[in-house]
């Protein structure tokens, strides 16, 4: 069994990411790419019967690719799906049409006895949430530079917390049963990836005491708390005379015991410099204790990683340096 996706010959690269992404992916099937001079995407297998999928986003033309005029127009277009075949798997029958249906027809759907057509660009509008197309297009930004999520256009149309990429998948998936109804889809296995981000392995092994002067007074003066502040000076005690286990924020031991007790691997990211001192870690990776603990975790079987300092995200120069550093 092999199916022959055939489709514009408009931004090929991008096209064949999320077919792959799509068909390989989301529904484990072996197809063949062909690029032909026609409008839309069709998908075939042996015989007459072919399923035509509306393409809307990739027309675009290159000098408005990513710019504010290529981005969906705004309310979206609703998509009140009532074939039961093609329902039964979405979180709402009322589908959100990022590209597509733009045309004043009502018939976004058409079966016939060899054809389906389908005026929901599923390609395009998976690859435009996929990618995070309106990141790049879009300026909005909040105090750190990230794109908020109340600019995204799943925001704006209330889609935000729907799996709408899952749900266009699933509406081409009921299209194929229906046109080959002995079909079968290869099962989706899913793994539990656990990670741990090292901001503050310890709460006391890197206090001086200036600053445990000044939780105390925290304890005293505004938490009006003694008993906090004496558990306070008798765990910095112990902690500075060598006793880390004695450490609350040493976990790291219980993180790996749930871990291995649950047949998982967890991964811990450390931060190995500095580039925004109130923001970024409270130790040294060159610290011996941070040493050790590196070591252990790896003697358990666990994964170290890199946790990029704050200021990293726009530095490729910085995160090599401190990639060098953990490697080192």
């Amino acid at each position: 069994m092999m199916f022959t996706i055939s489709m514009p010959p408009t931004y090929e690269a991008e096209r064949k990411y999320i077919i792959s992404i799509i068909i390989h992916e989301f529904l484990g099937l072996p197809y063949k790419i062909y690029v032909r001079n026609q409008s839309n995407t069709v998908i075939q297998l042996d015989g007459l019967e072919k399923i035509t999928v509306v393409d809307k986003f990739f027309k675009v033309p290159s000098k408005f690719w990513l710019a504010e005029n290529s981005l969906p127009k705004q309310p979206l277009r609703i998509w009140n799906i009532t074939e039961d075949f093609m329902s039964h798997k979405l979180v709402n029958s009322q589908v959100p049409m990022i590209y597509g249906g733009f045309e004043d027809s009502c018939e976004l759907f058409k079966l016939s006895r060899h054809s389906i057509f389908l005026d929901l660009d599923i390609f395009g509008s998976a690859f435009f949430i996929l990618t995070r197309y309106e990141e790049f297009v879009r300026l909005d930004k909040d105090q750190f530079d990230r794109f908020p999520a109340t600019a995204s256009l799943a925001y704006q149309e209330g889609f935000l917390h729907r799996p709408i990429v899952n749900e266009y998948a699933e509406i081409l998936w009921a299209c194929m049963k229906k046109l080959w109804p002995g079909l079968e889809r290869q099962p989706r296995k899913f793994q539990m990836h656990v990670s741990h981000d090292v901001d503050c392995p310890y709460q006391y092994t890197f206090t001086n005491f200036p600053l445990l002067a000044r939780n105390l007074a925290g304890d005293l003066i505004k938490r009006r708390n003694p008993e906090q502040s004496l558990s306070r000076i008798r765990t910095w005690n112990q902690v500075k005379q060598g006793n880390l286990a004695a450490d609350p924020f040493n976990t790291f031991n219980w993180l790996m015991d749930l871990s291995e007790k649950h047949s998982l691997i967890s991964a811990f990211y450390f931060i190995t410099d500095t580039t925004d001192k109130k923001r970024d870690g409270n130790y040294s990776i060159h610290h011996p204790a941070i040493r050790q603990l590196i070591r252990h975790i790896h003697q358990r079987g666990h994964e170290i990683g890199l946790h990029p300092s704050f200021n990293t995200y726009l530095d490729a120069a910085q995160t090599q340096k401190e990639f060098d550093i953990l490697h080192r």
